[in-house]
């Protein structure tokens, strides 16, 4: 991907499959994503229906991206506090984000040009959660 931005803008097809590895529980999100112009950024909005402990709730999750070269994309948090960097030049990417007490590790890859997934790995005192993504063009 050499050009990120252009990647990622527009509408996609969520789905993030969930498991706790301390209880064995597993959950599903499904949903959308949708990275909008706002400010010269990439706004990001999740929206779905999750499904866990045997309810199905609604959710929705903010993000903001900056691009500081066409390829690359810093991620900020809804209230402005860095996440993560993210550059998928090569088709992959791995990143860390220390959340004392926790401890987030991230892999990324681009599967085509329209399909790409997000796992997250969550470590900490009261964690230890496999998050998977997969987003498809809709």
């Amino acid at each position: 991907v050499t050009n990120l931005r252009a990647f990622l803008a527009g509408a996609w097809r969520l789905e993030r499959r969930i498991l706790d590895r301390r209880t064995g529980e597993r959950g599903l999100l499904t949903g959308e994503a949708l990275f909008r112009e706002e400010g010269g950024k990439l706004a990001y909005r999740e929206t779905g229906t999750l499904e866990l402990a045997g309810g199905a709730f609604e959710t929705a999750r903010d993000y903001r991206y900056a691009f500081p070269q066409p390829q690359r994309a810093e991620v900020f948090f809804d209230d402005g506090r860095p996440f993560h960097a993210l550059d998928l030049s090569t088709g992959a990417w791995a990143v860390t984000h220390d959340c004392a007490p926790d401890l987030y590790r991230g892999r990324f890859r681009v599967l085509a040009p329209g399909l790409w997934l997000a796992a997250w790995r969550v470590t900490g005192p009261r964690k230890d959660q496999v998050l998977t993504t997969r987003y498809r063009r809709g």
